[in-house]
């Protein structure tokens, strides 16, 4: 049964193309953020936003893109994470790009983690792959603008931008965004947000903060 005949999938799909339209936008507006340090800093629009359902969403549209490359997306959501202030435009951007980075590097056949839980102190959303993972010497500097790594394997395509801009956005939101990884073993990349600066108390207005200065 097709998009045509499934209206469930069909709904899913529109959502996920129209998340994937702004993730481009946005990536274009983010490359005059990674010029200088000096360039003014970028306005995120922060609302709540109930956090489980919104991953899951984002789930059942890379789900669809991992299946088109052969490999199998998997799923750890906790059903019971709190709703968060954010700008669901640009950390959507910074979790697409982990996952989008996840599947291009995995093997055909492989499987892919999204999981996101809560701990007392803090909200963790990571994405594990089983790619060809990282050389020692090379992840202290894979943040960092157009670093394409020493051996040319995990960032062949692309320019290099993609973790960069997921740090700046994981930063504007108080949080902080690492990586364990081994050649031959894949990578871990995990995104930790602290409660106290995320968790909505509340408020059902849309607020405008400013992005952390470099």
């Amino acid at each position: 049964m097709g998009a045509s005949q499934d209206e469930a999938l069909a709904r899913d799909l529109t959502t996920g193309m129209k998340n994937e339209i702004k993730r481009l936008e946005l990536l274009v507006g983010d490359l005059s953020l990674l010029r200088e340090k000096n360039d003014p800093i970028n306005v995120y629009v922060m609302k709540p936003i109930e956090l489980t359902s919104w991953l899951t969403d984002i789930f059942r549209y890379w789900v669809e893109i991992a299946r088109g490359k052969s490999v199998t997306l998997n799923q750890d959501i906790a059903p019971d994470l709190p709703t968060v202030q954010m700008d669901e435009n640009r950390f959507y951007q910074a979790i697409g790009n982990l996952l989008s980075n996840a599947i291009k590097y995995s093997p055909k056949g492989s499987d892919v983690l999204f999981s996101a839980a809560q701990t007392e102190h803090e909200i963790t959303i990571a994405v594990r792959d089983n790619g060809t993972g990282i050389c020692r010497e090379d992840l202290p500097h894979i943040f960092e603008s157009f670093y394409r790594g020493a051996e040319n394997k995990r960032f062949v395509q692309g320019m290099g931008l993609g973790l960069t801009i997921s740090k700046d956005v994981v930063e504007a939101h108080h949080g902080r965004i690492t990586v364990e990884s081994e050649p031959g073993k894949g990578s871990l990349f995990t995104i930790r947000l602290p409660i106290r600066s995320i968790v909505d108390p509340g408020a059902d207005s849309v607020r405008l903060i400013c992005a952390i200065e470099k």
